[in-house]
């Protein structure tokens, strides 16, 4: 072939593969890329991306507008606001002044806030959507600037999150030997077809462990009793979920070991366990009989049949099954793990003492909150000997509710970024110009029912430590000491109002969900609104008398 004829078969074959080229491009733009916009499109719309980030702008505009209204006046309780936020950025006391007012860390409040307003409202909207809110929000913190990543990570307290892995693993082994069948028969037995006798026992177990132990260790087992009462009779037991953890919080007001704000504000407030004796156990004594009488009279029906299909004779037979099919070597693992709980129980009670015993005796300090976080390992230990080692992975992935404890964290994160950048001194000093220029009842009054509603939404550890310094100053300024059992009660039972209001809450929330147990917000509304109402109304007359 003449090279002319070469050239022109290979400039025609340039020519053609350009031509390809080109239609190849135009098709991919008109298909691929087309259609990549319009999935991306839809995806945007079917998980509601766009109408959070509508969400979030809205939240951002009336966030920016309510912070700039509030300056807080640096006198008085301001001066102690604006203190403690600067000793928390470690910054001068001039220089602190001058960033605290700045338009920059008005720009951070309002971003915090509205980040945080954003994932509560889409929590609300579907509890599926949490942790994709948490996800972003923490994303948003972090790559905008607002708060430094090693502050987030040290506002989560770690020591309460590897507690909470442990014992979701010792649950899962005492539910796999069979601990917690055992328990729920012999209640089911003992309440011997009486709805009264059955939810008292409930309630009162429940309230029982929160004061012994701590509400996250309270909530584990009390979880796991119910699921087996959920296989035992297949009925709904979502009322009682609701209630075991309102008596889980009701229970974890009564002893400082009860609730991390129960510890704090006795380190802080110099309040004592023989305080918590004379002052918080009987009102939380008061507010479980509350929770009965009132849970009985709304939920009558529901517990009856509930206790209809556990009668007595069903009872015994499902009893006597329950022996005969386990042999003599599993009823000895049942009772060695029951044995393992009741000393667990005791433990934990007594961890702050054996703690000081152990600094004594090693020569250096132990922390008692740190050697709490690591006793429920001592005891997933103790039963390997009835629980085989080979099985430990399935109790670490299927015994830990991973998705709840990033969600956890993720809350932790983002309460602690409203005390980093100010939002939360905001609130309190509003709240405290509001109560100066009313009596001691009306103070008592607004303080409880906003750190109630604030501990319903907020971490309510969070929300004591920002008010604290509101009850320094009001106490400074003569009012009654009254005022730090106020934010205990209010952060204690505020927590009921919502899924979300207390370690408690979100702890059995996700325990529920890996058991396909659904719990809403609407079903929870249902049963804790009128019982949290009484018992803060409870809680206001209480704090009135104590005055």
């Amino acid at each position: 072939m003449p090279i002319e004829t070469q050239l022109v078969t290979s400039n025609g074959y340039v020519i053609v593969k350009v031509i390809k080229m080109r239609r190849l491009f135009r098709v991919f733009n008109n298909t691929l890329v087309g259609d990549l916009i319009k999935v991306l499109w839809s995806r945007l719309r079917e998980d509601r991306i766009l109408d959070a980030l509508a969400l979030l702008l809205i939240a951002f505009a009336a966030s920016l507008t309510i912070l700039k209204a509030i300056s807080i006046e640096p006198s008085g309780v301001g001066q102690r606001l604006i203190s403690y936020w600067c000793q928390l950025r470690e910054a001068h006391k001039d220089g602190c002044l001058q960033l605290f007012y700045s338009q920059h860390t008005t720009l951070e409040q309002a971003l915090s806030f509205s980040l945080f307003i954003t994932v509560i409202a889409l929590t609300a909207i579907s509890m599926k959507l949490r942790y994709f809110a948490a996800t972003i929000a923490v994303f948003a913190l972090v790559f905008l600037g607002v708060v430094p990543p090693q502050e987030l990570i040290a506002g989560v307290e770690w020591k309460l999150i590897l507690f909470l892995i442990g014992s979701m693993i010792f649950a899962y082994v005492l539910r796999s030997l069979g601990v917690f069948r055992l328990i729920a028969l012999t209640i089911m037995r003992t309440s011997r077809g009486s709805p009264t006798i059955f939810l008292t026992m409930l309630l009162t177990i429940s309230w029982f462990l929160a004061l012994a132990v701590d509400e996250a260790t309270s909530i584990i087992y009390v979880i796991a009793l119910l699921l087996d009462f959920k296989k035992l009779t297949g009925r709904d037991i979502t009322p009682f979920i609701v209630l075991a953890v309102l008596a889980t919080n009701t229970g974890s007001m009564a002893m400082p070991i009860g609730n991390p704000i129960g510890i704090y504000l006795a380190f802080t407030a110099g309040l004592h366990a023989e305080d918590f004796a004379r002052v918080a156990l009987p009102l939380s004594l008061v507010t479980l009989l509350l929770l009965v009488v009132v849970s009985r009279l709304l939920l009558g029906q529901r517990i009856r049949e509930l206790i209809e299909s556990i009668k007595p004779e069903k009872v015994e037979v499902v009893f006597t099954e329950f022996y005969t099919r386990v042999d003599r070597r599993g009823r000895v693992h049942i009772f060695y793990g029951l044995a393992l709980l009741v000393m667990f129980l005791l433990t934990v009670s007594f961890s702050s003492v054996l703690a000081s015993g152990l600094s004594s005796i090693y020569g250096h300090l132990i922390e008692p909150h740190a050697f709490l976080s690591f006793i429920p390992y001592v005891f997933i230990f103790l039963s390997l000997w009835v629980y085989e080692p080979e099985k430990l992975e399935v109790a670490l992935l299927k015994g830990v509710e991973w998705p709840s404890l990033f969600f956890f964290i993720a809350l932790f994160m983002l309460g602690h970024s409203l005390l980093w950048t100010g939002v939360a001194m905001k609130i309190a000093y509003l709240i405290s110009i509001l109560s100066s220029h009313l009596g001691g009842l009306a103070m008592s009054e607004i303080l409880l029912v906003t750190t109630a509603s604030t501990s319903a939404f907020l971490d309510n550890l969070s929300v004591i430590v920002a008010f604290t310094p509101v009850a320094d100053g009001l106490v400074a300024m003569g009012i009654s000491r009254s005022v730090y059992w106020v934010l205990l009660y209010g952060g204690t039972l505020g927590g009921n109002f919502t899924p979300i209001g207390s370690t408690a809450n979100i702890v059995a929330i996700g325990l529920c969900e890996k058991a396909k147990v659904r719990v809403t917000w609407s079903s929870w509304f249902r049963v804790a609104f009128i019982p949290t109402i009484l018992q803060l109304l409870a809680a206001c007359a209480w704090a009135t008398f104590l005055r």
